[in-house]
């Protein structure tokens, strides 16, 4: 009796790992480098800077679906993309695929190769950005001093040290009391934000018009 519970469990166990060493791997990104959407499946995946990779896809037909932001002249993202790509791609099994969405709105693989596996370890998820838990403890050390100067020189330090998200940096200027302050981070935290193309949202936390202008026009000229 034992041997006949035991075997539907090594046969299962067998079958999953057999699926999994099936899977592929696939990296996407848009012709010219503009940020993307991406849905697989239904499952939706947001605001990819540049290129994405996707883990662990099914092979067979999947259902491929990008989302394109438009970025004007003078470097300005747009927050409403449009589809580019909507359509069923066939995956191969067990391999690493790079795919690029060209300008006429097409699937094409620019290469591929045998996906070699490593051992199973234990997951650890590192976010590509400061985590929230870093973030409100940086609040909490900013909102300790006294004077904007010294708050300045803490959010630089953090800022630099981490890549922040651009609705960080909206939460952050919200800190500071002086114009100038809150337009001098905004600058320079722009050179470490993981969302570039959602730095619209940092006009919010100025007053000033003046201010708006002056940091679209650093922005296009570090683009």
């Amino acid at each position: 009796m034992k041997k006949l519970f035991y075997l539907p469990l090594i046969v299962a166990l067998f079958t999953s790992t057999a699926l999994n060493a099936n899977k592929s791997e696939l990296t996407l990104r848009m012709y010219d480098n503009n940020p993307f959407d991406v849905s697989i499946n239904g499952r939706s995946f947001h605001h990819a800077p540049q290129q994405i990779t996707f883990s662990n896809i099914i092979p067979g037909r999947n259902h491929i679906r990008i989302f394109k932001y438009r970025r004007s002249s003078s470097g300005f993202v747009h927050p409403n993309p449009r589809v580019v790509f909507d359509g069923y791609v066939n995956i191969r099994p067990g391999l690493s695929i790079y795919a690029v969405i060209n300008h006429r709105g097409r699937f094409v693989v620019e290469k591929q190769h045998a996906l070699h596996r490593v051992p199973h370890r234990p997951h650890v998820h590192h976010l590509p950005y400061m985590s929230n838990r870093d973030f409100q403890l940086l609040v909490r050390s900013i909102k300790s001093k006294s004077f904007d100067s010294s708050k300045l020189s803490v959010a630089k330090q953090a800022v630099s040290a981490h890549s922040v998200k651009s609705i960080q940096v909206r939460q952050l200027l919200d800190l500071f009391s002086f114009e100038s302050n809150k337009l001098e981070l905004a600058k320079f935290a722009y050179h470490y934000t993981y969302d570039k193309h959602r730095y619209f949202l940092v006009n919010d936390a100025f007053t000033f018009s003046s201010s708006v202008r002056a940091l679209n026009t650093y922005i296009a000229k570090v683009n």
